[in-house]
């Protein structure tokens, strides 16, 4: 047993580096070169596998470093414990002469993404659990598998989720009256927004439940 408070640092050989990216399929690009146990969480320390990156402004491919530095990342939870991926990021020099940007930072696809502290699977899932928990309850899951993260931070990634594609308009829709004042004045036509149920069918749901086709 190594003695209270020390670290530990494991070298990651080429058959290593297969099962980190067979338990995490999203370090895939990466190039892992050490995995350190530093007791309240696990680093990962590793660089990007492409030999260029295209400038997010024009687009063009660049190979040419002009610099690099290195990011730190939240990345989900192992053992209860979170883990962070030490990213050694390339800054390489557009080469296209109409661009304004002179110099850029590389991406990691599936990973990074600009002015984020989170990796992009964590972003997802944190994302997901507000979607289903809202604020508090997220942020109290995410809390119990090691990810400590503020209520308000869920929100914030809700909010900046996409809306999913509207492929079809639906055949059927319910609207809930029970908020409406009950007797005649209850009727859909009362309702503010009975204009954009023009047309559809309705399936009023409320103590009196009907169903009719709004003309």
């Amino acid at each position: 047993m190594p003695p209270a408070g020390a670290r530990l640092v494991w070298d990651v050989s080429e058959p290593g580096e297969s099962l980190l990216t067979a338990l995490f399929p999203h370090l895939a690009g990466l190039r892992v070169h050490r995995v350190e146990d530093i007791g309240h969480a696990v680093v990962i320390w590793a660089s990007c596998r492409a030999v260029q990156a295209c400038c997010p402004r024009c687009g063009s491919p660049s190979a040419r470093v002009h610099g690099g530095y290195r990011r730190m990342m939240a990345d989900g939870a192992a053992g209860g414990r979170p883990v962070l991926i030490a990213l050694q990021v390339r800054r390489f020099r557009c080469l296209e002469p109409a661009c304004p940007v002179v110099t850029f930072a590389e991406q990691a696809d599936g990973v990074s993404v600009r002015y984020r502290r989170r990796s992009l699977p964590l972003l997802a899932m944190l994302a997901g659990f507000g979607l289903e928990l809202a604020g508090r309850a997220a942020a109290r899951v995410a809390g119990t598998i090691g990810i400590a993260v503020h209520p308000a931070t869920v929100l914030r990634m809700v909010a900046a989720t996409p809306d999913p594609q509207v492929t079809a308009a639906p055949e059927v829709l319910g609207v809930d009256l029970s908020g409406v004042p009950r007797g005649p004045s209850a009727t859909l036509a009362n309702v503010p927004w009975a204009g954009v149920l023009a047309r559809w069918r309705v399936a009023i749901c409320g103590p009196t439940t009907t169903s009719a086709t709004s003309q």
